[in-house]
């Protein structure tokens, strides 16, 4: 069809994003950041709208009922939802939280 997937731009997993374990990455839907998600529960947040020289914030999600984290999706760009299993793998659980607003 004529059609090429071009990037609209690059990020470093590491000096720029960190988490360079992460197994999971999310764009929010406006573009305004990008998030990596590692396995143990820390989440890196790159601000796309901040200064060149800005560096990812760190967050450590909880890690209750043996959590290990496994995906993340933003519907909407209001709210993140992650998954993870619990309890040894033997279930899964979804938890919901807000963007934080300095990302909106």
């Amino acid at each position: 069809s004529g059609e090429s997937l071009v990037p609209l731009f690059e990020v470093s997993l590491g000096d720029e994003l960190g988490g360079q374990d992460a197994e999971h990455l999310l764009a929010l839907e406006d573009g305004s950041a990008v998030l990596a998600l590692e396995p143990s529960g820390r989440l890196w947040l790159r601000s796309l709208r901040a200064a060149s020289e800005q560096t990812a914030l760190p967050l450590q999600l909880p890690g209750g009922r043996g959590a290990r984290w496994m995906g993340l999706c933003s519907p909407g760009g209001r709210e993140l939802l992650f998954v993870g299993r619990v309890h040894g793998g033997d279930r899964f659980a979804i938890w919901r939280s807000q963007v934080p607003s300095w990302l909106q």
